[in-house]
């Protein structure tokens, strides 16, 4: 998994030995379900996910109580509600798993 992860990063920046540190302590592998609701609307998106393997989608419910799907995040790359989550802003989204197995960094 986190061979992965530092292949998608290297393609745009180079690491260092204590970069490559700080990514095992900061990335916590943890396999999710598929449909399962990650980050719900009316909270503050709580992590920054890298999608090792899998899909994901942001979501909302429009006035007619149906799903809309905002993004839809594919292998090996990153996904949150990304200005929310770093503005530390409630969001009126939510993340949901496609298809089983991704990673989040704490």
């Amino acid at each position: 998994m986190f061979k992965r992860l530092v292949n998608t990063i290297t393609k745009s920046i180079v690491l260092t030995e204590e970069d490559l540190e700080l990514i095992e302590a900061y990335f916590e592998p943890v396999q999710f379900t598929m449909k399962e609701i990650i980050e719900q609307q009316g909270q503050v998106p709580g992590y920054l996910y890298f999608i090792s393997s899998g899909y994901m989608r942001i979501f909302f419910q429009n006035e007619d109580g149906e799903e809309q799907t905002s993004y839809l995040g594919t292998e090996g790359n990153f996904m949150t509600s990304f200005l929310l989550f770093i503005r530390r802003t409630k969001t009126k989204e939510n993340v949901a798993v496609l298809i089983n197995n991704t990673t989040k960094i704490r």
